[in-house]
């Protein structure tokens, strides 16, 4: 299983190394009875302008959001890996949002992962009971991972 990270300034790049994010995606997608082995997923860090752009075209919103997912759910005929889609962070959206709520970036990070991993496995947060079935889910892979930040009940 791979998570390949894009980013568009090199100096968000460190905030949450690759190998944390694997970590977490390779727990949720144990816990959900897939080949670790032949999985791939995307994380991209953007500015506001590029997470605004995409809100607007993907959801109808003209202003920017923490996180965005894309699922792709589709299998590479060559390598048999299964490539699960695109997680997009806005970064400076999820810089504001620690320093607001006085807590670690990196836990944010992780925390945003983790929402768009679970939205790329299919869950969602339209309503209050499916909001509440994935942020139990949520909550308790950032408790896995040691991240103290936890989405009220």
């Amino acid at each position: 299983m791979t998570v390949q990270v894009f980013s568009e300034r090199t100096a968000w790049e460190p905030a949450v190394p690759r190998e944390t994010w694997e970590r977490i995606a390779r727990k949720a997608l144990k816990d959900h009875g897939m080949d670790l082995d032949l999985v791939d997923l995307t994380v991209s860090l953007v500015g506001r302008e590029a997470m605004r752009a995409y809100h607007r075209r993907f959801r109808g919103e003209d202003k920017d959001t923490d996180v965005m997912a894309f699922p792709a759910q589709t299998h590479d005929p060559e390598t048999q890996h299964f490539y699960l889609g695109d997680i997009l962070i806005c970064f400076p959206v999820a810089e504001e949002q620690a320093r607001q709520a006085g807590h670690d970036l990196a836990e944010e990070l992780c925390l945003l992962f983790t929402h768009g991993l679970l939205h790329l496995l299919g869950y969602d947060d339209e309503t209050p009971e499916a909001r509440r079935r994935m942020w139990d889910v949520q909550n308790a892979l950032l408790a896995w991972a040691g991240c103290r930040l936890q989405t009220p009940p």
